[in-house]
C-alpha cells in the first residue's frame, strides 16, 4: 500500500511533460527490443546484456543513494529556501508541497523503482528464459525500468543543482 502512496505522490509532483519523456522514451526503445528479440542475435547477447543490467543497476543504486543521502543531510541556506518554497498548483492532499519534499518524494521513488529492478533482474532469469514470450516480456520491462531509472536519476541529479545553486 505504501508504494502506491508513493507513486501517487510521484505522479502528482511531476511535471507532465517531463514525466511523458521519461515514460515515452523508455517504452519506444523497450517496445523495439520486444520485437527485436526473435532475431538470432538476441539470444547470443542477452545473457551479456542481462549481466550488465544488474551491474549498472547496482552502481545507479547505490549513486542514488548516497546523492538522496548528501540531499537529506545538507543544511545552508539554498536547502532552507527549498523547504520554505513551494510548488504551484501541487498539493498532497490539502497542503501545498515544498520543493524539498517533492525532491525527497521523486528520490524516494526513484530509489524504490532501482530496488525492484535490481529485484526482478536477479530473480526473473532462474525462472523464465528470454527464448520464451514471458522471458521476452520481462527482460523488455528490465530494459524499461532501466532507461526510466537512469533517465529520472538525471533529472533529479539537475533538480538537486538547481536547488544546491539557486538557479
Amino acid at each position: 500500500m505504501e508504494y502506491i502512496l508513493l507513486f501517487i505522490d510521484f505522479l502528482r509532483t511531476r511535471e507532465k511533460r517531463i514525466f511523458l519523456v521519461n515514460v515515452i522514451i523508455p517504452l519506444i526503445v523497450s517496445i523495439i527490443v520486444f520485437l527485436y528479440s526473435d532475431s538470432c542475435r538476441f539470444y547470443s547477447v542477452v545473457d551479456a546484456i542481462q549481466s550488465d543490467i544488474l551491474s549498472v543497476i547496482g552502481i545507479l543504486l547505490g549513486f542514488t543513494i548516497s546523492v538522496f543521502a548528501i540531499f537529506l543531510t545538507s543544511e545552508g541556506a539554498n536547502i532552507e529556501k527549498a523547504r520554505n518554497s513551494y510548488i504551484e498548483k501541487v498539493k498532497l492532499g490539502s497542503e501545498p508541497v515544498s520543493l524539498y519534499r517533492a525532491i525527497t518524494i521523486n528520490f524516494t521513488y526513484i530509489v524504490v523503482v532501482e530496488g525492484f529492478l535490481l529485484l526482478i533482474g536477479m530473480i526473473y532469469p532462474i525462472f523464465f528464459s528470454t527464448t520464451f514470450l514471458v522471458g521476452k516480456i520481462l527482460f523488455s520491462f528490465n530494459v524499461f525500468l532501466l532507461i526510466h531509472c537512469i533517465l529520472m536519476t538525471l533529472r533529479l541529479i539537475l533538480d538537486f543543482y538547481f536547488v544546491i545553486t539557486k538557479k
